[in-house]
């Protein structure tokens, strides 16, 4: 009764390894059929159809322009930002035109998040 089962087995594992080997070859044709890229917007409170806001205030305490500081950081992050954070003491006028770019920027445009205190230290 051994031997008869030894030939079911071999021809189960034989199908087995035939449906893995057309799964492989089936599954970069799908990968190659991807759908079109969603857009994510925000709404009017801010709330994004997809994903999350990312962000960041890069530079926000040295001298170095944080617009700068701020695309370094998606460099190095990997990401872009969703929220350009920075923030402004005193009479210093606000938004400045970096800031304003940055929310025009046509290929990631970002919310401009802006603190602004009477003097750091207050």
């Amino acid at each position: 009764m051994r031997r008869a089962k030894l030939p079911m087995f071999l021809t189960a594992l034989t199908a087995v390894f035939a449906g893995a080997a057309t799964a492989a070859v089936v599954v970069p044709a799908a990968a190659q059929a991807a759908p079109a890229k969603k857009q994510c917007v925000t709404d009017a409170n801010l709330v994004p159809s997809c994903g999350v806001l990312w962000g960041g205030a890069a530079g926000g305490f040295t001298s170095k322009p944080r617009d700068l500081e701020h695309k370094n950081w998606e460099k190095l992050s990997g990401r872009t930002a969703t929220i350009f954070h920075t923030y402004h003491k005193g009479d210093e006028a606000f938004p400045t035109k970096s800031e304003i770019a940055m929310t025009q920027d046509p290929a990631n445009p970002r919310v401009l998040l802006l603190n602004w205190k009477i003097a750091y230290g207050s």
